[in-house]
C-alpha cells in the first residue's frame, strides 16, 4: 500500500458513514471505522518517516563529497532529522511500525 498524506476530509467521510449506518451494523462498524482511521494515520506517519529517511540518505551522500566544515554542518542536520524521527515514534507509537531499531517503511 502506498503511503498517503493525512486527509481529514476522508476521515470525516468515514465517521459520517459510520454514524449513518450504525443502527444497521452496530459496534462492528465502529471497530472497522476505527481500523480505517488508524490506517489513514499510519499511512501519513509512515510516509513522513520515509521522507525523513530519504533526506537523511541524500545528506549522507552529500557528506561523502564535502569538506570537513560542511561535513560537520551536514552531520548536525542529520542528527536533527534523526531527532525528529524519534519524536514521531514517541508521540505516535500506535501508528508506527517498529522493526528492531528502525521503523518499517
Amino acid at each position: 500500500m502506498k503511503n498517503e498524506p493525512l486527509n481529514l476530509k476522508e476521515i470525516k467521510k468515514l465517521i459520517e458513514e459510520c454514524a449513518k449506518n450504525y443502527e444497521i451494523f452496530g459496534d462492528a462498524l465502529i471497530d472497522a471505522t476505527f481500523i480505517d482511521i488508524k490506517n489513514h494515520l499510519k499511512s501519513a506517519v509512515q510516509g513522513l518517516l520515509q521522507e525523513i529517511n530519504k533526506n537523511i540518505k541524500r545528506w549522507e551522500e552529500t557528506m561523502e563529497k564535502a569538506d570537513e566544515t560542511t561535513r560537520e554542518r551536514i552531520a548536525s542536520r542529520i542528527d536533527e532529522l534523526e531527532f525528529c524521527k524519534d519524536l514521531i515514534k514517541k508521540w505516535m507509537p500506535d501508528v508506527v511500525e517498529v522493526v528492531g531499531n528502525e521503523s518499517s517503511l
